[in-house]
Order: C-alpha cells, then structure tokens, then sequence
C-alpha cells in the first residue's frame, strides 16, 4: 500500500543568466544563478517508480510541462513524440497526469473489502450475478493495482481468485482464471485475448515484425515491451515504449497496401517470457489498443437466441503476442521422465509397491543415465513424495 501522500518532493534547478561564458572573478554565485523551484506530488513519484514504465509517458509530459513553463525556451517533451505533434501530446498527457494517477489509487482491496467480495460471491443469486457484476469489479480493481503495484491489494485479490478456481460454475472459473493468469503476468493485457505465441532461444535474433493495413495512422504507433532487464544481474522487469521503423509496401495480387513495422532489439539477452503489444496513442492522450480481424462472423441457426436482436460474434483480438525464450541448448536435450517412487522399488507377490524409491537412488543412477546418452531427466511424481521419503 502507498503511504505518506502528504509529502511532496521539491527539485532544485539553476539557470545561468546571460554572460555567464563571460570570465569575470568580481560576479557572485547570487549573480549568476537564478534559482527555481519544482514540486513533484509524493504519489506521482511512487507510482512512477512502481507502475513499471506504465505511468512513464504520462509523468514525463507532466515534468516537461512544468519545466516549459518555468524556462520559456526549453521546449521539452517526452522522446516517444518525437515524430508527432510534441507540444499537444504533451500538454494533454501532462493533464490527464493527475486525473489518471487519482483514479488508480482508489483502489482498496483490504481484509474489510476481501470479506465483502466472499459474501457477495456466496450469497449471489446466480451465476450471472457474479460474473456480470463481482467479477467485473474484481477485475477494476485488479487493473488498477497492477498498474500501482499495490502488494497489498494484489495480496488479498490473489487469495480470492484461488479460490473462485474452485467454483463449481464453469464460466466463473473461467473468468477468475484469466484473472488470476493476468496476476501472475503483473499486467492486464491478456483480458482482452489471449496472446500470440512462439517459442525462441537466448542467443537468437530478436526482431519484431507486423503487418498492418495502410488505414492505420503509422506517426501514433508505438511497441509497448513487457519483460525483464536486458541486464543479466537484474531481476526487475518493466515495459518499455518503442518507435517501430515503418516501410509502405503493396500486395500485387490483392491490390493492398500494407505497413510493415520492424523493430530489431538486438539478441535475446536471457530467457523468459517477452510480450510486446502493439498500440496507437489517439488524440484524447491514451494507449489504446490494435485490434485484428473485424470480420463479423453470424452464428449458426442452432445457435440463435431469437430474443435477442444482434446474433453476431466478433472475432477480433488485440495484436500481442509472446515470445518464450529457452536455453539455447534445449534442441540438445535428451529428455528422459522417470517415477522418483519407482526408482530402487519393491513389490510383492500381488504386486504391491513395498518400498518406495527416493532421490538418493536417483542420484545415484545418474552416471548410468549419462552413458546411455540422457542429458536431462524430468522427474515424475514429486510433489506426491511424503517428506519421509525425499
């Protein structure tokens, strides 16, 4: 949870006046400096610093907008508006600074509010009631504290989601497990749909390539990257915001015009996961998604519900994807699965199990494992082992 907002931090910053390449030993720092004073909201820092580059573009604008007002000349704004109106994008990121940073923080998820969401849950009338309704409300409130990071809040909301895997109704398992899915991921974008996956090794090229239809406005595209630190050592992840190259090209055959965005980050660092996600800043200051597809697909007759007058589905879904990043040794791998409770064994004479292996004969068994050409073992049955026999 954030504490303090009362605080506030004050930066110091120091304008030479005119002639100050002048050598002169007679002038006093009081001549020379002209000093200004910026106030910086306790909470717009925090939530700066946790929000995991989420918030950055907006506390940015806000910070460039404050300096340009204080220096008439500077002209500062963020580096992803480097290719688009700088100065609107940046006044109107520097309001909605606020705005934005007020409304994340009224989420509340305490011991109180957990309680609350459990009695709701079972004392609801019907399947419905929950998923249109509570659900709905634990996803607000989810969003809002990934984007702060509140521990607290995601504490309480992992504890209830756990248990809503449990619930005898199919779609309220369904939704909590999206949910909890998007916990564990520290960000919402998998809500919305499910991610395009491939698979890569450390070592390998990391290139992004995507095909848009030339409609897209291609100066408000930006790449949004969700993974950790390039920097080995680093065990902190955050989302960065990239400016992809953009080339104009054309189908001959079908007569359309495509924008082809590539972004090159080099090699894959280390292994994980790295989402990217593609994204338009629209007029009103906010990251909004890409949608694919658009295709209005009508359902089949024996699915109609004739009380209701629109029968159609749509199938788009945002454009992201992951990558997951192996080893770069795992094509190498000799994979053999074995029961640790199988190894060094005994049946009797019906065939049941008397003695029960343990990892000291699996230890034990793996030079001979070597020799027969396996280099990896994935031991089965582990978590099913009573401490006695570990």
């Amino acid at each position: 949870a954030l504490e303090y907002r009362e605080l506030v931090y004050v930066f110091f910053f120091f304008q030479a006046e005119d002639g100050i390449r002048d050598f002169c030993l007679s002038r006093g720092l009081g001549d020379v400096y002209k000093r200004q004073v910026l106030t910086i909201p306790h909470d717009m820092i925090i939530v700066e610093l946790n929000s995991q580059g989420r918030y950055l573009p907006y506390f940015l604008s806000h910070l460039s907008h404050v300096l340009n007002e204080v220096y008439e000349d500077a002209q500062l704004y963020p580096y992803l508006f480097e290719a688009i109106d700088k100065t609107y994008f940046t006044q109107n990121l520097s309001q909605q600074a606020a705005g934005l940073l007020e409304y994340h923080l009224k989420a509340q998820v305490d011991e109180f509010k957990y309680l609350q969401y459990v009695s709701s849950i079972v004392h609801a009338e019907n399947t419905t009631t929950i998923t249109n309704t509570i659900l709905r409300d634990i996803e607000e409130d989810l969003c809002l504290s990934l984007f702060t990071r509140d521990t607290r809040n995601l504490k309480y909301l992992e504890k209830l989601l756990i248990s809503l895997v449990g619930h005898p109704q199919i779609e309220v398992r369904d939704y909590a497990i999206v949910l909890l899915n998007s916990l564990y991921d520290g960000i919402d974008w998998q809500m919305r749909g499910p991610y395009k996956t491939r698979i890569s090794n450390c070592g390998k090229e990391f290139v992004l390539e995507v095909l848009l239809t030339e409609e897209t406005n291609e100066q408000n595209l930006y790449v949004l990257l969700n993974c950790f630190s390039f920097d080995k050592e680093s065990n902190s992840s955050a989302i960065t915001y990239h400016k992809p190259k953009i080339t104009h090209i054309t189908d001959p055959e079908k007569h359309t015009k495509y924008l082809y965005l590539v972004l090159d980050f080099g090699l894959f660092p280390r292994c994980g996961f790295f989402d990217w996600k593609i994204v338009r800043l629209d007029k009103n200051g906010k990251f909004a998604s890409i949608y694919l597809g658009g295709e209005e697909k009508l359902k089949s007759e024996s699915q109609l519900d004739l009380s209701k007058t629109d029968t159609r589905q749509y199938s788009t879904r945002p454009l992201q994807g992951r990558i997951v990043v192996q080893p770069s040794f795992v094509k190498e791998m000799q994979i053999h699965e074995i029961f640790v409770d199988l190894e060094d064994s005994e049946f009797d004479a019906e065939g049941k199990l008397t003695k029960v292996g343990n990892f000291q004969k699996v230890r034990e068994n793996l030079s001979s494992y070597k020799s027969s050409g396996i280099n990896c073992l994935y031991l089965m049955g582990v978590l099913e082992l009573s401490l006695i026999h570990i």
